[in-house]
């Protein structure tokens, strides 16, 4: 009986690790397929590399080990990046993880940002219904990681940044308030000359407008020019 039961046991672990091998093997052809919100990217992407700017840029699992597969070839053949002159560009989540390299790191020379994660508390509070629980995964449960949620907000930390930030923001977003960004704003730009913060009336989390999107890749390749002096 013990036998059977560890056999019927070990058939439901392998079921269930195909199962997930599927998940994922799915969810990286339809990342692979780039749907609108990844064309919307590549699009900015495009744009900064037609302006003579090197653009590296994290996407999927499977996207990285093609990446190793290609350049394994080409090592030594790489042009050198200037140090003083790497940019780090996060929106949502990412712009929490772009602030926090910039206070935390030297890495990188300045930040541009789109709808950042700026007050984790905040968020936590005030988010969309339907994003409630994704500060779960991001950073753990509030009431178990309170300090973590404190600690890792940039809002608390931001007198600490001198370098340049770009930030962009819709204020009819309901997942992160744009008053996030509206409370650091004066400090951003009293922190550093080449810092500007904008604000979208008919945006929300993600822009859809096309003349917003162009102000967007204009005032981003402006301040990359001022900040970097290139």
């Amino acid at each position: 009986m013990q036998a059977l039961t560890k056999k019927i046991k070990m058939e439901k672990e392998k079921q269930l690790d195909k199962d997930l091998k599927k998940a994922e093997e799915k969810k990286d052809r339809a990342l692979d397929k780039e749907p609108n919100v990844f064309k919307q990217i590549k699009i900015g992407l495009d744009y900064r590399k037609d302006q003579g700017l090197a653009v590296l840029k994290d996407k999927t699992k499977s996207t990285a080990k093609k990446f190793k597969s290609k350049t394994k070839k080409q090592r030594g053949n790489v042009d050198e990046v200037d140090r003083e002159k790497v940019v780090i560009f996060g929106n949502s989540a990412g712009g929490l993880t772009a602030l926090n390299c910039l206070l935390y790191g030297s890495i990188f020379t300045a930040a541009i940002c789109k709808y950042p994660v700026i007050d984790l508390k905040d968020m936590h509070y005030n988010t969309h219904r339907f994003e409630k629980d994704y500060l779960n995964s991001l950073v753990g449960n509030y009431a178990k990681n309170y300090d973590d949620y404190i600690n890792r907000s940039p809002i608390n930390h931001i007198n600490k940044i001198k370098k340049p930030i770009l930030m962009f923001h819709g204020k009819k977003d309901t997942v992160i308030s744009y008053k996030q960004t509206l409370k650091i704003q004066e400090i951003l730009i009293q922190n550093n000359k080449y810092s500007e913060v904008i604000f979208f009336d008919n945006e929300g989390h993600g822009f859809r407008n096309i003349e917003n999107k162009e102000v967007v890749m204009q005032k981003s390749q402006e301040f990359l020019k001022n900040a970097l002096n290139i």
